[in-house]
């Protein structure tokens, strides 16, 4: 069976111990009676697969819990007004869409459920809306042009080719992490996430949590306006 959240920190927290209590009890003498390289590669490949289990138990867990919260606050808040859910929408999107990769079924249905909602059209404009339009809108011009320089001082003049070799893409499109490393690795930006994240956005106008490298390359291919 899966193991519970409480579970999983219990067994880091006993594989700490015993670490700790390894790395204090070692006799120099018995250094000769360690086991060879292969065993004890073989020894942390299954340490690491055990980590890596509990990592995806971390994640689900943590993602199944947003996903719960957003829905179930966005739920309770049937007794306000109209435009109080609106603005209520929105800080919930502000903080589940970056992790809509990681759960598709869950945060990235939710996200998307918050975007199709047929708010009336005059609450799409309220303060709070334009204000963090405003702030998107600068932040994606603003990776939008360093983007585009450093594609300039890439030395293949093939830009499409230049990306994929440079990034672990899929063959047809690319998650967040694939985006967020063509950034850190071929383009070489120090940008933080946030600001990425709203360029991702920018691109996966489906909502599909994917963007092709075709669409990357159109839009460095053009001028973007001064927000």
């Amino acid at each position: 069976g899966s193991l519970t959240l409480s579970e999983a920190l219990g067994v880091f927290e006993r594989d700490l111990a015993k670490a700790s209590k390894c790395c204090l009890d070692i006799d120099p003498e018995s250094v000769a009676e360690l086991p060879t390289v292969p065993r004890a590669h073989e020894a942390l490949q299954e340490h690491v697969k055990v980590l890596t289990e509990q990592v995806e138990v971390f994640q689900a867990a943590l993602t199944q819990a947003l996903a719960g919260l957003g829905a179930c606050v966005f739920n309770w808040s049937e007794n306000l007004t109209v435009q109080e859910r609106f603005v209520l929408s929105q800080i919930i999107l502000a903080y589940v869409r970056p992790c809509a990769h990681l759960d598709g079924a869950g945060i990235g249905e939710l996200v998307r459920r918050f975007d199709n909602m047929p708010w009336p059209q005059e609450l799409r404009y309220t303060e709070v809306d334009l204000a963090e339009e405003e702030r998107r809108r600068g932040a994606v011009f603003e990776v939008h042009s360093r983007m585009r320089d450093a594609a300039r001082r890439a030395s293949d003049p093939d830009l499409k080719h230049f990306l994929k070799k440079s990034a672990n893409f899929y063959p047809h499109a690319m998650h967040w992490e694939d985006f967020r490393a063509m950034c850190r690795t071929a383009l070489r930006l120090d940008e933080e996430d946030g600001k990425l994240i709203c360029v991702f956005d920018e691109l996966d106008d489906d909502r599909s949590g994917m963007v092709s490298v075709d669409k990357v390359v159109d839009f460095l291919s053009k001028e973007m306006p001064r927000p």
